[in-house]
């Protein structure tokens, strides 16, 4: 997502690929911890610090059944 600025981000697809990473594994940390990234700063959507938060949470949770 940082990248150097040689490329165009494009938020919405980042996005696609971080929620089709979950929908493989619910506990990957990186793509939870990059939605809830994106979530609290406004990338490629609204920000919505619930839904960040709730990531983050997920993102923090690498032990639960």
């Amino acid at each position: 997502m940082q990248g150097s600025g040689r490329l165009k981000r494009d938020f919405k697809k980042a996005k696609q690929f971080y929620e089709k990473s979950l929908k493989v594994d619910a506990k990957d940390a990186g793509a939870n911890y990059e939605l809830g990234v994106m979530h609290m700063l406004g990338l490629g959507q609204d920000r919505d610090i619930q839904k960040a938060v709730h990531y983050f949470e997920q993102a923090g949770d690498t032990h639960s059944a």
